[in-house]
This record gives C-alpha cells, structure tokens and sequence, in this order.
C-alpha cells in the first residue's frame, strides 16, 4: 500500500464514525423545519418555544464541535 493511500484511509476513517452524528443533527434540522410551519403542526412552535429551542441547540451541536470530533 502506497503512504498517500494510508493516509488518505486514515483521514476517511475519522470522517465515517461521524457520519451518523450529521444524519442525525440534519434529521433533527428537518424536524424543527417542519414544526415551525403553522400549516404543519398548527401552533406548536408558538406555544411550546423552549422545546423547539432545544431541538436546534441538539441539531447545531455537531456543528459547533466538529474539531474537537476530527481532533
């Protein structure tokens, strides 16, 4: 095996146990979206504002330490 090819695995390596923490922040994304519609959900994002605040704390997270993840 070439040392760019093992290299390269490496860094894949990281990258694949993180996918699952991106398929859930966007799934969490996609949920708090369709709560905020009024169409959707009625009035939920009014009367239960903490709850949805939350939610996007949860979807963002992975975002905000995506360097300590890789690190």
């Amino acid at each position: 095996m070439r040392p760019l090819s093992g290299a390269l695995r490496q860094l894949a390596n990281v990258f694949i146990l993180l996918i699952p923490a991106f398929i859930a922040s966007g799934l969490i994304t996609g949920l708090i979206n369709l709560l905020t519609q009024s169409d959707v959900s009625g009035d939920i994002a009014r009367h239960y504002p903490n709850v949805l605040w939350l939610l996007a704390l949860f979807g963002s997270t992975v975002f905000a330490i995506i360097k300590i993840m890789v690190g």
